[in-house]
């Protein structure tokens, strides 16, 4: 994205089927999800996706100011 990594997990389940897409909260990242998208896409038989936002977690850091 604009030349950022940004760290995510898609688990694929039945392409057939709308995709979940799971947001957190403004400081969170895909390990702060524990187990959770892995459980929600198995009991709903849906594929899930969940990222990291830039300068957190797994993503590329960013010089822009955070407020």
């Amino acid at each position: 994205m604009n030349g950022i990594s940004l760290e995510y997990r898609r688990l694929a389940c039945d392409p057939s089927v709308s995709e979940l897409v799971l947001l957190h909260e403004g400081l969170g990242g895909v390990a702060s999800w524990r187990g959770f998208p892995e459980r929600l896409a198995l009991a709903t038989g849906r594929s899930a996706f969940v990222n990291s936002r830039a300068g957190y977690s797994g993503s590329d850091a960013i010089a822009l100011p955070r407020r």
